[in-house]
């Protein structure tokens, strides 16, 4: 049996070329040094970060699963077993 599935890429137009989190938004927004800063980075230094921090916040949401975290706001607060 064949599957036939059909595929649509699109450029990304974002600044990033990848969708920055609102964490990290926040603190470009209200840090202007730290700002300065990831801006002076090349674009593949600021998208790594950008994927680092995505994959650090679901690390530690999956780890607060896990560890019967249940309440929206907890799960992606840092617990001690996760250091």
């Amino acid at each position: 049996m064949e599957d036939e599935f059909q595929v649509t890429v699109q450029e990304n137009h974002s600044p990033y070329q990848a969708d920055m989190p609102e964490s990290l938004q926040e603190v470009i927004f209200s840090d202007e040094i730290g700002a300065d800063i990831f801006h002076s980075l090349t674009p593949t230094k600021q998208r790594s970060i950008i994927h680092m921090i995505s994959r650090i916040k679901a690390i530690t949401i999956m780890g607060n699963l896990k560890a019967s975290v249940r309440k929206t706001k907890d799960l992606i607060k840092k617990i001690p077993w996760n250091d």
